[in-house]
């Protein structure tokens, strides 16, 4: 299999950013700068034929975008899924961090664009946000659990 296509469908079905010994391992390619060379041709791809995809480093990791012009023209399409990529993406950074998080901390790790989609969580009661400091811790709740339940190994 073509690893470069490996990754672009890895960047583009994960709900967070994926570090580069993630994608070691799904590739099975030992040397961090080839996978960066992967990354930086898909990223060119995407750059010459006008793509409304962006894939973006974020504190070295990996992660598929669309471009923020296009966000307010197919915002509609996103509710079909309930959750918009943004959303999803807040929310497995949540996941990962035991289901709680200081909302500010997720600020510093992934950026400042993450506050509406808080609020989109927040109002779509999937997260519940509790007042801590100046700040929000951030926790999982029952409906996230209830829609995102995984099947129990038998």
């Amino acid at each position: 299999m073509d690893e470069k296509r490996i990754i672009e469908a890895a960047l583009f079905i994960s709900a967070r950013e994926l570090s580069m010994d993630d994608l070691k391992k799904l590739t099975g390619i030992a040397a961090p700068g080839f996978i960066h060379k992967l990354i930086e041709e898909l990223k060119n791809e995407y750059a010459e034929r006008g793509s409304a995809i962006d894939i973006i480093s974020i504190n070295g990791k990996y992660v598929m975008n669309l471009k923020e012009n296009y966000n307010e023209k197919v915002k509609d399409f996103a509710q079909e899924v309930e959750l918009s990529p943004g959303a999803l993406k807040v929310l497995g950074y949540i996941y990962q961090n035991k289901g709680a998080v200081l909302k500010s901390t997720i600020a510093k790790r992934l950026g400042s664009w993450i506050y509406p989609y808080v609020k989109e969580l927040v109002q779509g009661e999937f997260v519940k946000a509790v007042k801590h400091g100046r700040t929000s811790r951030l926790e999982l709740t029952d409906k996230f659990h209830r829609y995102f339940k995984k099947e129990e190994a038998d």
